[in-house]
């Protein structure tokens, strides 16, 4: 299991190789996946730049919302990092990359580079790729995971609310935003001083990636949304916490 928190790219600079009238950039960066950058009708070769401003340690990406599976050559994508700005000192790419939609997630060896930069083949000039959420940080593994115990489940209500770059509308369209809840087995007391400073500081809108059995399920059992709660027990018998969560899937 892997929980995706540490987000470095929220603190960086997001920049893209064209965005069509009407949209920006900056969508890239926001918590919801609603409105999405979309890229001009003009290039076969979009990217997405991301300067972190300064070398952090990177084992975990994820783009959100994204309609690449509809728009790109085969074996189209590829992640890329370097050392400067130009990309010629210190590259390389993450191997074994495997495009899913419509999120991508990918989780690698660490690599602490500044600069990360995400290439996108198109099929054609004339299509346009779009895209919600960019993500790069580290993930985090419990370090005694020997109960997962979560489940996923959907949303009590079927209202979805979807932000448009005019305004939210609400609308309900049959799609219910699911739950991932559970509790993440003994966590040390490194673990738990972490997630209860992340909780007090961001308090109900920290935003989460879990992922359970990423080896064999990959993002069919991945959710991207808020802590929604979280209520730590205490294990005497192995002296770990236990914690009861929920993630509410970001729409």
């Amino acid at each position: 299991m892997r929980i995706f928190w540490r987000f470095a790219s929220d603190s960086g600079t997001v920049t893209t190789s064209s965005t069509a009238d009407g949209y920006s950039a900056d969508d890239l960066q926001r918590a919801n996946v609603n409105p999405v950058w979309k890229s001009e009708d003009s290039l076969t070769t979009e990217t997405i730049t991301i300067d972190l401003g300064s070398s952090q340690q990177i084992d975990a990406f994820a783009l959100l919302n994204h309609n690449l599976g509809d728009v790109l050559a085969i074996s189209g994508v590829e992640i890329e990092y370097a050392t400067d700005s130009g990309f010629t000192t210190g590259t390389g790419t993450v191997s074994g990359v495997g495009l899913t939609s419509p999120n991508w997630y990918e989780f690698f060896g660490t690599v602490s580079r500044r600069y990360w930069r995400i290439n996108m083949t198109k099929l054609s000039s004339s299509s346009q790729i779009e895209a919600g959420r960019v993500l790069l940080g580290s993930a985090y593994v419990p370090t005694y995971a020997t109960r997962p115990g979560f489940t996923l489940g959907s949303g009590a209500s079927t209202t979805r609310k979807i932000r448009t770059n005019s305004g939210s509308i609400y609308s309900s369209i049959g799609v219910a935003p699911r739950v991932l809840s559970g509790t993440l087995p003994g966590l040390d007391d490194d673990d738990y001083d972490e997630i209860t400073t992340l909780q007090e500081t961001y308090q109900d809108g920290i935003p989460f990636v879990v992922s359970l059995n990423w080896e064999t399920e990959l993002a069919r059992r991945t959710v991207y949304g808020t802590l929604t709660s979280t209520r730590p027990l205490t294990n005497v018998a192995i002296d770990k916490w236990e914690w009861q969560l929920s993630v509410r899937e970001v729409l």
